[in-house]
């Protein structure tokens, strides 16, 4: 059990790193078309808004995540649900809680197939 929990962490934190980069690259992507004037300064603002608060709530995840020592875990459920109720006390959209979600659901099963 030790062994999955240590792969479920390892695999999980390149999966966060891998949704920081999705959203960074978002970024990116809406200021290119602010600056080619394919949205207005309306849409761009609201864009950045939500796509930094994403960025935020991703990277309070991956703190939680170090912060967290795997050994104090016997299973991985336990893991599971400590983080997930964790990271919801944080008060982030509902969307992004369900994104960290699906990650530790496909992580999950990775490890324990």
């Amino acid at each position: 059990m030790r062994n999955i929990i240590k792969n479920f962490v390892a695999i999980l934190k390149v999966e966060i790193e891998d949704l920081v980069a999705d959203i960074e690259l978002l970024i990116s992507e809406c200021q290119r078309k602010k600056e080619t004037g394919a949205i207005t300064d309306y849409v761009y603002m609201e864009n950045m808004a939500l796509y930094r608060h994403e960025l935020l709530a991703v990277q309070s995840f991956a703190r939680l995540l170090e912060l967290t020592d795997p050994g104090a875990y016997e299973k991985l459920d336990d893991l599971v649900k400590h983080l997930t109720d964790t990271f919801r006390e944080g008060g982030y959209v509902r969307a992004i809680n369900i994104c960290i979600e699906r990650k530790m659901n496909k992580v999950t099963r990775y490890v324990t197939q």
